[in-house]
């Protein structure tokens, strides 16, 4: 008994030992663990630095924001296409596009118009310094004062390595736009949404499933439990036993993920006004962030009419109206009327 208890703290102790696992503990020590109570940087007498003209040398950058399947590979391959930006796909996503040996060569079928997500990466590998996978699963809101040297550097890292405007388009910082905005002032930021119902058909797809079998049948390919879960202590209607139905906690993320990004956004795009009118959505986003770039004949032919009926073949309107009231309500609550 001794000799395997002897092994067995041998093997955990090599476990431990291990790089990753043990910047991951560090990862998480650092999280539970309360900074001193001083209460503020005091300039250097010694250093003078002005501030403003700091953040003016810094290159410009955009953010494109939105929930899965909202239409933001869109806009990330319409910025792909214009030569003066370099457009960098979901930088959070866990198939590391830095990394040439694991990151694959599957490409999903309905991003029309895509043939790789990875080419603006190649010859960023040391950016795997940086990356840490929790970030697509905890601590998903942030607000200024969240402490995230690594991440800020990754993006920085991004930002600078870009040979034209960097836009990064993003799936994962909807409810981090507080801490970007204090950490990248200059950048802009575009904010795309979806109707709630079609996107919601799309992320669980509808081929086989009805509002009679989803309980049963439903399969988080997007994230969803996994963003309740950690989303949950700040939004405690998020957890599956207050709110059961996947719908009821999709539409939730739905409507904060709106109110984010309406909030703090430079502009709001619709997605279905993009596919009615692009021409005219376009022109006004980018005469809005300030950008000067024409945009080629060829970014419109990216855009495809998508069924906006979807939703219907899933259940009627009475079905969702009711779980969206209900959401509603709650979330009236939980942002009073001031």
């Amino acid at each position: 008994m001794s000799k395997l208890k002897n092994a067995s703290l041998s093997l955990f102790t090599k476990f431990l030992k291990h790089k990753r696992v043990e910047d991951e503990l560090v990862y998480l020590i650092q999280r539970v663990t309360k900074k001193p109570s001083l209460t503020k940087n005091y300039a250097n007498p010694y250093y003078d630095i002005n501030k403003e003209t700091q953040e003016k040398n810094r290159k410009q950058a955009i953010f494109i924001t939105g929930r899965f399947r909202s239409g933001s590979t869109l806009l990330w391959n319409i910025f792909r296409h214009i030569p003066s930006f370099i457009s960098y796909y979901e930088p959070f996503n866990e198939r590391r596009w830095f990394d040439t040996a694991g990151r694959g060569r599957k490409v999903d079928k309905t991003h029309l118009g895509v043939e790789d997500y990875w080419a603006e990466y190649n010859g960023l590998e040391h950016l795997d310094r940086y990356y840490n996978e929790c970030w697509i699963s905890e601590n998903l809101f942030m607000d200024s004062k969240t402490v995230e040297p690594a991440m800020e550097a990754y993006i920085q890292q991004l930002i600078s390595h870009a040979k034209g405007i960097p836009v990064l388009q993003f799936n994962r910082i909807d409810f981090r736009l507080l801490w970007l905005r204090s950490h990248f002032p200059s950048a802009r930021i575009l904010h795309i949404y979806r109707h709630p119902r079609n996107q919601f058909c799309s992320c669980i797809g509808t081929h086989h499933t009805t509002k009679d079998s989803v309980m049963e049948t439903f399969h988080d390919g997007f994230y969803l439990n996994l963003w309740c879960e950690d989303l949950k202590k700040q939004y405690p209607f998020l957890a599956e036993e207050i709110s059961p139905h996947p719908y009821m906690r999709f539409y939730y993320l739905w409507k904060l993920s709106y109110i984010f990004g309406k909030e703090l956004a430079d502009y709001s795009i619709c997605f279905e006004a993009l596919c009615r009118e692009p021409k005219t959505i376009l022109k006004e986003a980018f005469q809005t962030m300030g950008l000067t770039s024409e945009i080629p004949p060829k970014c419109f032919d990216l855009i495809v009419q998508q069924d906006q009926a979807k939703w219907k073949r899933f259940a009627d309107d009475h079905w969702f109206s009711e779980i969206e009231q209900h959401c509603e309500r709650q979330l009236d609550q939980y942002f009073p009327a001031s």
